[in-house]
Parts: structure tokens; C-alpha cells; sequence
């Protein structure tokens, strides 16, 4: 069974099965989509799962263990709204406890007229500490690299230095084709991202 209201910028869907019933709330700006999934006790909310996508971008945030259903960025503060009210998402820390955060591109195919390989990486991007690079090659090689902070909350960028004593960024041998790349917070810092850059190097050409 589904329930569904819908107005000019919110749609909202409530679908029961069997004892447990889910809340399914779309928020749609120029800008942002947000879609907020419950679970919904027989009094209230128990359990809370926020996905929110930019519409220029397509870049896609999770929010976990968060009751709101809408997000906006107003006047220089991050705005959460919920059925009990407006709220900022202020603070350095998630109830005294370390902020986790990351993002994660997909799996790309770095392979084109040439075999290529992993040689140099730039991370574009402002923080109070130190951010982490983790590279996935072929969904299941996994691979470290701590990128240390230069400018306390200033924009810079920063070359990524590999685990061994290479000319480039990453090590020699690896021979994987599919790439993920995540960039994460190190103990709970600020981290604001403006682009991460990654050279390839050719090898040969594809048969």
C-alpha cells in the first residue's frame, strides 16, 4: 500500500509492508535533490537514511542517522529541516564523537588507445588537518596514501607522494585497469575538496 502527496516541491510517498512502513520524502530545488528514507515505528521515526544529489553536478551525499528530509545551504550555514523544525548543522564534532567523512568517485576505465598506468595525482583542497587517499584498482586492490596538510583552512593544492621512492605518485607494477578514488577526513578534519587530478602514463598501444 502507498500513500502519496505531492506538491509543487515535495513529494512524499508512505509505503507499508507487512509490520514495518518506510517514509519516502523528495525535496526538489534548482539546484539540490533530496530523498530522505524512514523507517517508521508505530509512534515515530527510529532509523533515518538522507541521499541528496546536486541537479548541476550529479554528485550524490549520504546522511546517516539524521531525522531531516531537507537540506539548504542559506547566509553561509548548513540548514537541515525536519516535521519538529529548522536546524544548523554547525559544530566540529557528531555528539563529541570524530566527523566521518568522504567522497568516492565511481570505477573508471583507465584504459583508452593505450595500456596506461597510475603515474602522478594532485588533490586541490582546504582543511584544518590531514586528508587520505585510497585507491581501488580492479574492486578489490587497495591501496593507501595519506596526503599531509600545508595551509590550515587555505585552498592549495598538494602532489601525492606513493609508498615507495618513484619518480611519480604511485608505484611502479601496478597493472590494474579499473579505478576507484576516495578521498577522506583524517580524526575528524574539515575537509573541502575542489578537484582532484590524476595523470596517466601509456605503456603501449591496445591490440
Amino acid at each position: 500500500m502507498a500513500d502519496v502527496t505531492n506538491t509543487p516541491s515535495v513529494l512524499s510517498i508512505t509505503a507499508s509492508l507487512l509490520s514495518t512502513t518506510y517514509r519516502v520524502d523528495m525535496t526538489i530545488s534548482p539546484s539540490v535533490l533530496s530523498i530522505s528514507v524512514s523507517v517508521l515505528a508505530p509512534s515515530d521515526i527510529t532509523d533515518n537514511k538522507s541521499v541528496c544529489m546536486n541537479a548541476k553536478t550529479l554528485s550524490v551525499t549520504e546522511y546517516v542517522n539524521f531525522n531531516y528530509n531537507s537540506y539548504t545551504f542559506f547566509n553561509g550555514q548548513h540548514i537541515a529541516l525536519n516535521k519538529t523544525g529548522i536546524y544548523e548543522l554547525g559544530g566540529s564534532d557528531d555528539n563529541s564523537s570524530n566527523i566521518v567523512a568522504s567522497l568516492k568517485t565511481g570505477t573508471i576505465d583507465t584504459y583508452g588507445e593505450n595500456i596506461n598506468r597510475l603515474r602522478d595525482g594532485y588533490v586541490t583542497f582546504r582543511s584544518d588537518g590531514d586528508i587520505l587517499l585510497t585507491t581501488v584498482g580492479n574492486e578489490t586492490n587497495v591501496r593507501l596514501y595519506p596526503i599531509a596538510n600545508s595551509g590550515t583552512n587555505v585552498i592549495h593544492e598538494r602532489r601525492i607522494k606513493g609508498n615507495t621512492n618513484t619518480s611519480g605518485s604511485f608505484e611502479r607494477g601496478i597493472k590494474d585497469r579499473y579505478f576507484s578514488f576516495e578521498l577522506s577526513n583524517v580524526s575528524g578534519s574539515s575537509i573541502d575538496v575542489d578537484k582532484l587530478r590524476i595523470a596517466m602514463e601509456p605503456i603501449r598501444k591496445r591490440r
